[in-house]
């Protein structure tokens, strides 16, 4: 054959070779990709399953740790009732009007845990106190001296550091400490005021000194309304009138907190300054432009007043 012919030929087959040879390795990379697959498939199907046994070990622990941790409470809890009847009492009482307070949406998830916590731990440093001692405080407080006075006054910070064995409860720590402060300043044991106090303390003092002040339901709702803005935070104690389904109010007429507050609303009472100068009086429709000037005045000068809509 014709030298030029064959290399005409040869040229002629180049391409086909080409693609077969292409065609070959696209398939060799195919299955290749294809075991790959399969592989990573299996491997992944493997790591979901021990994620999911990883889970729900997790998962049994953490119920175990939940479990633990209300053993604990409730130990917590049968120290105090065996050491004092009374103050087991006054924390079953105030543990229900805490639960109640802490199904606010006011409140954030961290805020309602540490509230309803601490409710049933507040008590928890009067244990390291003389039971002389305790017994004359809950009878007759006014007849303290100034010694009696001041070790009554580190029962918080006892409480708090008792509190740090049961659990990670910093934040429970600080509202035990600081449930005795008052809105004024004139609390203890640290002198805190206004928004300075943990918010589930200012909650918890609300719903303590409701139970401690041992006065018939009607009279004890008027001293913690004639303290708002002097020991109880404003604002809380709204928020314990409004949870607490402890006062009956006309069916058209609802209570509400200040950060409640919408435009459109309709006043069923006036507002009042403390010093009883009328803010907005009666069947006012609320505006934007009220409403702010309303938590203005607030901020400076805290309305203690419950605040009432129409529905």
């Amino acid at each position: 054959m014709d030298t030029r012919r064959v290399a005409y030929h040869c040229r002629q087959c180049r391409p086909a070779v080409r693609s077969v040879e292409a065609n070959e390795k696209l398939s060799a990379d195919t299955l290749e990709l294809n075991e790959k697959l399969v592989s990573s498939n299996e491997s992944l199907e493997s790591k979901i399953r021990e994620l999911e046994e990883q889970a729900s070990v997790l998962e049994s622990a953490n119920q175990v740790l939940a479990e633990n941790f209300e053993h604990s409470l409730e130990i917590c809890f049968r120290l105090i009732e065996a050491f004092h009847p009374v103050l087991g009492e006054q924390t079953k009482a105030v543990v229900a009007i805490c639960k109640e307070i802490a199904n606010s949406d006011l409140l954030t998830k961290k805020e309602r845990e540490v509230l309803t916590v601490s409710s049933w731990l507040y008590n928890l440093g009067r244990i390291g106190l003389p039971r002389d001692l305790l017994t004359k405080s809950l009878n007759d407080r006014a007849s303290l001296d100034e010694q009696e006075k001041t070790l009554l006054h580190h029962y918080p910070v006892y409480g708090q550091t008792l509190a740090g064995f049961v659990g990670t409860l910093e934040e429970v720590g600080h509202a035990i400490r600081s449930h005795r402060e008052r809105f004024d300043g004139r609390g203890y044991p640290d002198r805190f005021s206004r928004e300075t106090i943990p918010v589930p303390a200012r909650h918890l003092a609300v719903a303590v000194g409701f139970v401690e002040c041992a006065l018939p339901r009607d009279q004890a709702l008027e001293h913690i309304i004639r303290e708002s803005g002097k020991a109880f935070h404003p604002e809380a104690v709204r928020l314990f009138m409004k949870s607490s389904n402890l006062t009956n109010l006309p069916k058209k007429v609802r209570e509400l907190t200040l950060a409640e507050l919408e435009p459109g609303m309709v006043l069923a009472k006036g507002i009042y300054s403390p010093s009883g100068l009328l803010l907005i009086p009666e069947d006012r429709r609320l505006t934007h432009g009220i409403i702010k000037k309303i938590k203005e005045h607030d901020f400076a000068n805290p309305l203690t007043q419950r605040l009432m809509v129409f529905r």
